[in-house]
This record gives C-alpha cells, sequence and structure tokens, in this order.
C-alpha cells in the first residue's frame, strides 16, 4: 500500500476515533439536567401568552419539559461542536447538518403531541414564546458582557 494511502487511512482512523472519544467524554455535560433557574423563566415565557386552561397546563408542562430536554441535548451537541478544534471542517459541516435535521425531527414529533393537548393557535404561542425567551437570554448575556 503507498504510503500517502497508510497515512490517510491513519488520519481517517485516529479522526474518527478521537471523534468518537471526545463525544463520550462529553456525553456527561450534554446529558446533564438544565439550570432549573433558566427552566422556571423559559416555561413562563414560553407558557405566558398560551392562555392554557388548568387542565391542559397539567398535560403540557410535562411534555413540554421532555420535549425541551430534547432539544437541549441537541443544541449542547451544536455548541461543542463549534470548539472542537480536532475535528475537520468537513465533519462539523456535515455534523451540523445532522443536528439541525435532528432539531427539525424532534419538533415533527412532538408537534402531533401538542395538538393533543392544545390548540394549532396555542402550539403558534410556544414558538413566539420559545423566540421571546432566546431573545431574553441573549439581552442578558450582552448585558452581563458589558
Amino acid at each position: 500500500m503507498p504510503l500517502k494511502l497508510k497515512n490517510g487511512l491513519l488520519m481517517l482512523m485516529c479522526l474518527l476515533l478521537g471523534g468518537h472519544f471526545l463525544a463520550f467524554g462529553q456525553s456527561q455535560k450534554l446529558n446533564r439536567p438544565p439550570n432549573p433557574k433558566i427552566r422556571a423563566l423559559k416555561i413562563q415565557v414560553v407558557t405566558k401568552n398560551m392562555n392554557l386552561s388548568a387542565a391542559q397546563k397539567k398535560q403540557f408542562l410535562p411534555l413540554y419539559t421532555t420535549y425541551a430536554n430534547e432539544l437541549l441535548v441537541v443544541y449542547r451537541q451544536k455548541h461543542a461542536l463549534r470548539h472542537n478544534a480536532n475535528a475537520s471542517s468537513d465533519f462539523v459541516v456535515n455534523e451540523r447538518l445532522r443536528l439541525d435535521q435532528q432539531i427539525v425531527s424532534i419538533k415533527e414529533k412532538y408537534k402531533s403531541r401538542f395538538l393533543e393537548i392544545i390548540s394549532p393557535e396555542q402550539l403558534e404561542k410556544m414558538y413566539q414564546g420559545e423566540d421571546e425567551f432566546k431573545q431574553l437570554l441573549i439581552q442578558r448575556l450582552r448585558q452581563s458582557h458589558k
């Protein structure tokens, strides 16, 4: 086997194994529970304009928590990807696309579950509340860095 091919295969194996071990080491960070204060604020902002009845709220909150936890793991993976200096650009691009598709898949999976509990209008208010929460976090981060 030519030397260049051997070196290329060796490099590929190192990248694949290195990424695997890096991901394993980060799995505890990715799956840690969300900050309770931030989660409480998020739920408050998200549900503020949804006009949930008591019965809806009782069903919605546990489902929303599960949904938010699944998304949080993927968002943390995307964040970790930005800070992985060992990954090739090609790997990062492909992994980012895979994670974006996973986010859409989670949202699609939960859409029908949410619609069993809340109306489409309330679901749209939930999405708007999530956007509002993101903007609130960005605003607070900017203020804390001044």
